[in-house]
Order: C-alpha cells, then sequence, then structure tokens
C-alpha cells in the first residue's frame, strides 16, 4: 500500500455518504481552509487574529454548522491507524463526502484557522466568545491525524516519535499499530523492522523496544512501561503496549526527570524477554521534597528547598556558596 500510495498521481478518501450533513461541514472547512491557506504564516499576532473579521462575517453571521462538522470529525475513517500513511505519502490527497470534494491540505488549514479563532473569542468577547464556546467539543476532538499534520508537516518521522505520540488511532489487529505507521518512517529499515505477519504482537512489540533501546539509546520509552490498568499479557516489563492509547504512565515522559538524560549512552543488549542495560551509580536519592508544581505556592517549595540544603547538603564548604546555591 505504501507504494501504491507514494507513486499514485491522485488519492481519494472517501468519507460516506452526506448524512448529518457531511458534505455541508466539508464544504464549510473547505472555505475555510482556503481562507486560512492565504493568510501569512508567520506567528499569530493580535493584529494577525483580528484580520479573520471577513472570515467570521462570511461563515460565522448566519450561524456555523459545529454540529455538522464534529459529526463529520466523528466518523470512523479518521482512528484508523492505517489512514495515517493515506494522507501523507501520496502528493495530492482530496477527501469526498456526498458531492462535497476538498483537498486534504484545507482541512488542516481549517482547523488551524479554527484553533486562531478559538484564542481571537478569547481576547474580544461578545458574541464570537459565545459562538466559539459551541465550537470547544469540535476543537477538542479534533482527530490527532489532522492535529499531527497541522503541527508537524513533515512526512516521514523517527518510529518512536510516531509510536510514541499519544494519537486516536484504531485498529483490529494489534500488530498494525507498529506495521500501520512503518511506511511514513525514516529508520524503520534501519532498526530492521519489517511487517512480519507471522509474528505475534508480543515478539513484534518487544523487537520494536528492543531495537530503540539497543540501537538508538532510547531508554526514555520505560516510562511508557508502567501504571497500566490494561496491558497486553506476558509482555516484558521493558517492552511499551504499543497498542494502549492512553495517556502516558509518567508525568515527566518528555525528559524534564530523566535520571539518564534523553538518550542512553551505555551498554544495552536484548535476549528474547531480558534487557540488560550497564551504567554507572552515581548516588542514592536520600529525600524528596515537593516541585514547585505540587506545592501550588512557590514561597513553600522556596522554603522547603533551603530547609533541605540546610539540613542534607554538605558539597559547599562555606555558608556563601550554600546560600548561593539555594538562591
Amino acid at each position: 500500500m505504501s507504494s501504491i500510495y507514494s507513486n499514485s498521481k491522485l488519492t481519494i478518501a472517501w468519507l460516506g455518504p452526506a448524512t448529518d450533513g457531511g458534505d455541508v461541514a466539508l464544504k464549510t472547512l473547505g472555505r475555510m481552509g482556503h481562507f486560512q491557506s492565504s493568510r501569512n504564516p508567520d506567528r499569530p499576532s493580535r493584529d494577525y487574529l483580528r484580520g479573520y473579521g471577513p472570515l467570521l462575517d462570511k461563515e460565522f453571521k448566519n450561524g456555523f454548522p459545529a454540529d455538522q462538522v464534529r459529526a463529520l470529525l466523528e466518523r470512523p475513517y479518521w482512528y484508523r491507524v492505517w489512514i495515517f500513511q493515506e494522507v501523507r505519502l501520496p502528493k495530492v490527497v482530496y477527501f469526498v463526502c456526498g458531492d462535497a470534494t476538498v483537498p486534504f491540505d484545507l482541512l488542516v488549514s481549517a482547523a488551524e484557522a479554527l484553533y486562531h479563532l478559538w484564542y481571537l473569542s478569547q481576547d474580544i468577547g461578545g458574541p464570537l466568545l459565545r459562538e466559539m464556546q459551541r465550537l470547544l467539543p469540535v476543537l477538542s476532538g479534533m482527530p490527532s491525524l489532522i492535529r499531527a499534520m497541522f503541527h508537524d508537516k513533515v512526512i516521514k518521522r523517527p518510529l518512536a516519535n510516531l509510536l510514541t505520540r499519544r494519537g486516536d488511532g484504531q485498529a483490529t489487529d494489534k500488530r498494525d499499530f507498529v506495521y500501520g505507521v512503518l511506511a511514513v518512517t525514516n529508520d524503520g529499515n534501519d532498526l530492521g523492522i519489517n511487517a512480519n505477519y507471522t509474528l505475534d504482537p508480543l515478539e513484534i512489540y518487544t523487537r520494536v523496544a528492543a531495537a530503540l533501546i539497543c540501537q538508538q539509546g532510547r531508554l526514555v520509552l520505560l516510562a511508557l512501561c508502567g501504571g497500566r490498568v490494561s496491558r497486553m499479557a506476558n509482555l516484558p516489563s521493558w517492552v511499551p503496549d504499543w497498542s494502549y492509547k492512553g495517556p502516558a504512565a509518567s508525568t515527566f515522559y518528555h525528559g524534564c526527570f530523566d535520571a539518564g538524560g534523553r538518550w542512553y549512552h551505555g551498554s544495552a543488549a536484548a535476549d528474547g524477554a531480558t534487557l540488560t542495560l550497564k551504567g554507572v551509580l552515581v548516588g542514592l536519592v536520600a529525600k524528596l521534597g515537593p516541585s514547585a508544581g505540587q506545592s501550588g505556592d512557590l514561597s513553600q517549595y522556596a522554603a522547603a528547598l533551603h530547609t533541605f540544603a540546610r539540613s542534607r547538603c554538605d558539597v559547599y564548604t562555606t555558608a556563601e556558596g550554600l546560600e548561593d546555591a539555594i538562591y
């Protein structure tokens, strides 16, 4: 399929018949996308946002079809893992619903316009704010496929990035949570990961985790392995369940509290269900204090830090050095 999509002159994605006003929604999004694509792509400012006046007059004066747009974006099409390559690999992609036809890049631009209108409504209030309140379900329910293209239009990404994104993709076969994104990775071949449906999901997930940790040093993936209410049976403790689409187990997955850093530079080896890591023990954690976010009050955090440093910290040889460190 990846070869077919990559070499296609035109890909048509069928969203279904014009039920629930799907054609009206698609045409509306197409018009919004045309307006947004003609805008200056620089970072939005207040003046930039206020330039949406013509769009507001055209699309919102007589009522925006929020219910129809929401119904369109809730159609099953958007949540299949396999469509990720369907919109990224072809040169041109058109979406069709009933008799409405819109290029995919305009749908992405329309989503961008909706987010900007939300920020504008917070600034000027009034009728626009009330109208945008109706659109909150649309914004919060925006399919991750559209959000991903809005934030990152790069066609191919590292396998780890695609697997760890907290999307809403669905697949009947658990193997497809890996194989469904292989065609849009830039390192799948180097990692030795190829679609092989003679393997079961447990073996595939383990091989992927072993390759990412041992070849790329992505030890941070361990943050995705714990705290699961539901997890594939017999999966090694160090292997993420790639089919799990809930929140990340670790609040600090993105690197805030990685003791070993984002990349692991030591020796790692996987043998079946066993992962062996080599590193250096630099010390033991003696005590934990509250974080600034947990305490809710920066002065409480500062007081806890001051007490901790005076009672437990002996690496500073002078009182002035200690005070400088606390400050």
